[in-house]
Formats: structure tokens, sequence, C-alpha cells
């Protein structure tokens, strides 16, 4: 009876690992469909095995991140493309992102209906692409 109940922990955590896996794709695919890849300009930040969070997936060093004045830029670290087979760049403009809050380390935007935290030098050039009618 034992064996039975762990084979059957197991098989359940399997299946709710892979519906986490499957739903984190689902969401990063649609970023990408509509935030292509474009190249990095020459003078933009980079920093390698960054954290995110996107809504509540928290996805620590798991991005490379570079901001330059037109994108922020998102590659996928070995380590997502490996365990989430997610492989694709997004290049996301500034103005598509709307700032909602900072705090010491991370800040907060909005990109269409998802929410990501990002470290906070990124992130907070977002504040910089206000319209000027808000």
């Amino acid at each position: 009876m034992i064996p039975l109940i762990i084979c059957g922990a197991v098989l359940l955590d399997l299946a709710l690992c892979w519906a986490i896996v499957m739903i984190l794709r689902n969401k990063w695919n649609a970023l990408a469909d509509s935030f292509p890849s474009v190249d990095v300009l020459p003078d933009a930040v980079t920093k390698r095995n960054q954290s995110i969070k996107l809504d509540w997936f928290n996805l620590g060093w798991s991005f490379h991140i570079s901001a330059d004045e037109q994108y922020l830029h998102l590659v996928p670290s070995r380590l997502m493309r490996l365990f989430f087979r997610v492989n694709t760049c997004l290049s996301i403009p500034w103005h598509a992102m709307k700032h909602l809050s900072s705090g010491r380390m991370y800040s907060k935007a909005r990109i269409g209906r998802n929410t990501i935290t990002a470290p906070k030098w990124c992130l907070d050039l977002t504040k910089l692409n206000v319209p000027a009618d808000s």
C-alpha cells in the first residue's frame, strides 16, 4: 500500500510540474509573439543571470538582461532553455511598459496583461517613458 501512495504522489508532482512548465511556456510565447527580438545596441547595459518575476512565476537567475535606449532585452539563460524549453528572446520597447512601483532592489511594470518584476537598474527606465499628458 505504501509504494502505491508514493507512486501516486510522484505522479501527481510530475503532472503539476508539467502543468507549470506548460503555463510558463505559453505565457512566454505569447509575449514573444508580441515583442520579437531585435539587435541589442552596442551601448546597452547588460547583466547576466538576473532574476525576474513574470506574474506569479519567480524565475531566479534565469535571464540575461540588456537595456538600451529603445528596448528591454530578455534572453533566457541555459537553465531556462534546458528545463523550461523557453528559447525565444524578447525585446520589449520602453513605451509598451507602464511603471507600477519601485522597491529597494526591484521594480514592477505592466506589459499588456502581464506584470513583470525585474532588477531596479533596468525597469526604472520605464519611468522615463511616461507620456507627457499623464
